[in-house]
């Protein structure tokens, strides 16, 4: 697969194909991954909640607050308690973070500042490691709403957490390539981030994620090391026509 669009989500691209041309396979390769952990295969990547939420209020003019109801306000404290919620729940412990997240990156209400706003709407971004986080963390935001009348939320997109079983005979192979060729030891990484491989979990397609040295990605910056490129295109086209052939 050519594609172009994984930096907006790859739904035109590997879901397109997946989706609508039946594209199957035992397993999908994609050149991606963290810069900080060249080589490394990705076994794990967390999966991903796009969440947008509402509070409607009552307008009137700033000068009798008392005759209107601030939805800005409203919504401001759902998110606060949603935003302690979460932490509580899931506390930033160990130096990977390898646990649920949830950002609050966009708040939108109001329209001038003589005027109690009768409607706010903030945007959300959830990550989390197992589907079972994702059904715990939709339980966790339901509750939270039902303690604030006026306020209605929804899941926008629903994106699967993806992992490689480390003995996967792909996978192995891999390794032993790349040891074999250039004596490279490839270790195992995790993703806080998402790719096109959450594309192939749906549809029960392991995936190899893993790239060569490089970083500053997505920067004014961004560089490869054209030597690593080389040895990683050996390995890959080694790898390519083991595969095709066992």
């Amino acid at each position: 697969m050519l594609t172009t669009d994984e930096e907006i989500g790859g739904f035109r691209g590997v879901q397109q194909l997946l989706d609508a041309a039946g594209y199957r396979g035992s397993l999908a390769f994609v050149p991606d991954g963290g810069w900080d952990a060249p080589w490394s295969i990705e076994h794990d990547a967390k999966g991903m909640c796009l969440a947008r939420a509402s509070a409607a209020g009552r307008s009137t003019h700033s000068s009798r607050l008392w005759q209107g109801k601030n939805a800005v306000l409203l919504l401001a404290d759902f998110a606060t308690e949603l935003d302690r919620s979460m932490r509580e729940r899931y506390p930033h412990t160990g130096d990977d973070h390898w646990h649920p997240t949830l950002n609050i990156g966009a708040f939108n209400g109001g329209h001038a500042p003589n005027q109690v706003p009768d409607h706010a709407e903030l945007a959300f971004d959830v990550r989390y490691t197992t589907p079972k986080e994702q059904e715990d963390i939709a339980t966790l935001i339901e509750e939270v709403a039902g303690r604030h009348p006026g306020v209605t939320w929804t899941f926008e997109a629903i994106e699967p957490s993806c992992h490689l079983d480390p003995g996967n005979d792909y996978a192995v192979r891999w390794r032993e390539l790349a040891t074999e060729l250039h004596g490279i030891e490839t270790g195992g990484t995790r993703s806080h981030g998402s790719s096109d491989a959450r594309h192939f979990a749906r549809h029960d397609i392991p995936t190899l994620v893993v790239t060569p040295r490089g970083g500053g990605a997505h920067g004014e910056h961004e560089w490869i090391s054209l030597p690593d490129l080389d040895r990683y295109y050996t390995v890959l086209a080694a790898w390519v026509r083991d595969c095709a052939t066992a």
